[in-house]
C-alpha cells in the first residue's frame, strides 16, 4: 500500500543540505507515516480527542523522549488537491485557484498561531473538501510539541496547476519555532 510513498525524499535532501551548510553532526531519521483523520472530521469529531490518535501520538512522543535526544519534526505533505483528477466535477480555473489559495492561507494561519481549535473548526466547517493532505501532520504537531510555546512562519506558498487534468495541488513551506528558550541539552 505504501510502496510508492515518496514524501521522505525531499526532506532528506533538505536535511543533508542543512547539515552540510551548518557542519552539524550526523543525525538519525525515523520516518513516520500518519494515517488520515478525515473520518473524524466527517463525523464532526476532533481528531485530537480520539483515543487511538492520542495513544499513537503519546507513544511517539514517549519513544522520542526515551532516546534522551532532541528531535526535529519535519512534515512532508501537500495541501489541497482539487479538480477532476481528485474527484471534483469542475476543472480548476483562475477563480478556483485564487479561492483555494485564500482557503489555504486561512488554514495555514491557524498553524502559524498554533491554534488547534481554530484548525479543527475550519476543517469541520468544510469537511476537508479540498483534500488537504497536511491535515494529519498539522494535527500531530500539537500533541508532539505539547508544553512548548511555539509559533509558525509561512515561508513559501505555491500551486501546481495541471492543465491536462484541470486539477491543482497546492503546497507550502512553514517553519515552527519555540518562542521560549529550551534548557541546555547535552548528548552523550
Amino acid at each position: 500500500m505504501h510502496r510508492t510513498e515518496h514524501s521522505v525524499e525531499f526532506p532528506l535532501l533538505f536535511l543533508q543540505h542543512v547539515q552540510a551548510q551548518a557542519d552539524l553532526p550526523p543525525y538519525e531519521v525515523v520516518p513516520v507515516l500518519l494515517g488520515g483523520v478525515d473520518h473524524y472530521l466527517q463525523e464532526g469529531r476532533d481528531p485530537l480527542q480520539a483515543a487511538e490518535v492520542r495513544g499513537e501520538l503519546a507513544a511517539l512522543r514517549a519513544a522520542v523522549a526515551a532516546t534522551g535526544k532532541r528531535a526535529c519534526y519535519l512534515l512532508s505533505v501537500d495541501l489541497a488537491h482539487i479538480g477532476p483528477k481528485f474527484g471534483d466535477p469542475e476543472r480548476v480555473d483562475d477563480g478556483a485557484a485564487a479561492a483555494c489559495e485564500q482557503q489555504d492561507r486561512h488554514l495555514l494561519g491557524f498553524a502559524e498561531r498554533f491554534d488547534a481549535p481554530g484548525l479543527t473548526r475550519t476543517l469541520h466547517a468544510d469537511r476537508n473538501c479540498r483534500n488537504v493532505d497536511a491535515v494529519s501532520g498539522l494535527f500531530s504537531l500539537y500533541p508532539l510539541l505539547a508544553g512548548s510555546d511555539c509559533r509558525g512562519s509561512l515561508l513559501s506558498y505555491g500551486q501546481n496547476r495541471q492543465p491536462d487534468t484541470g486539477s491543482l495541488v497546492s503546497y507550502a513551506s512553514m517553519a515552527f519555532y519555540r518562542t521560549t528558550a529550551l534548557p541546555e541539552h547535552h548528548d552523550e
